[in-house]
Parts: C-alpha cells; structure tokens; sequence
C-alpha cells in the first residue's frame, strides 16, 4: 500500500523545514522565514538589493544572480575549503531569503497552486517535495 502526501500536508512539512532555515547576521540576529520584513529589507539592501517597487519575481532573479556571482567568484580564490566554507556561508544567507521572498508569495495565492501562475506553482511545488 502506497502513502501519497496531499498537497496541503506536503505544504506543512515543507513549512516546517523552512521554519529550521535561519543565519545569524552582522548585528548577531538570527534571520529566518519569522524575521519582520523591516530587517528582511535591511539584510536585502546589504547584498545591493534594492526592494522598493520591485516584484517578487525580480527579486527573486536577483538573488539568483547573487548566486551565481558568488559561486563564480569563489572559484578564483583561496583554499577549496575556504572557498567552499564561505560559498556555503553565502548560500545559506540567500536561501533564508528566497525562502522569506516565496512565502510572502504563496501567501498572496493562500497556499493555493491551482489559483498560481506557472512559474509561481513550479517553485511552489518544488518547495513542498
């Protein structure tokens, strides 16, 4: 006999591994999906991203780019474990914030994938397996 997830419990699950998601920034405040959006905003406009007037969509983009960007850079640089250590420690940090950015997402939508837009409902599906 197979157990298949329904959509709404697959959401909780995914839920609550975001809520374990979290980085510790330069003012020593633990960041999460739970931050107010005040810091949120602040933790964004330090990496460069300015966030007034722009769609989720777009921020999303840019922390992708910030990604990449990052990856590339260490590539360049000193040791492979000091590469990878401040890789990891940047990934980290965007993925607390992706996350932050598609929850505020999936909220505007209720948590409904077939009310989503395509792209929205593949990162929302994604998100929950």
């Amino acid at each position: 006999m197979k157990f298949y997830l329904t959509t709404k419990s697959k959401s909780k699950k995914a839920i609550a591994e975001s809520n374990k998601e979290f980085y510790i920034n330069s003012e020593n405040i633990k960041i999460n999906i739970h931050t107010p959006y005040k810091i949120i905003i602040q933790e964004m406009q330090k990496l460069g991203i300015e966030t007034k007037s722009i769609s989720i969509d777009k921020l999303n983009k840019k922390l992708d780019a910030l990604l990449k960007e990052e990856f590339a850079g260490t590539i360049s640089s000193i040791s492979y474990e000091d590469q990878m250590r401040n890789y990891l420690k940047f990934h980290k940090k965007l993925r607390v914030l992706y996350l932050q950015v598609n929850e505020v997402l999936f909220n505007l939508y209720e948590y409904n994938e077939k009310a989503m837009p395509e792209r929205t409902k593949r990162i929302f599906i994604n998100h929950i397996r």
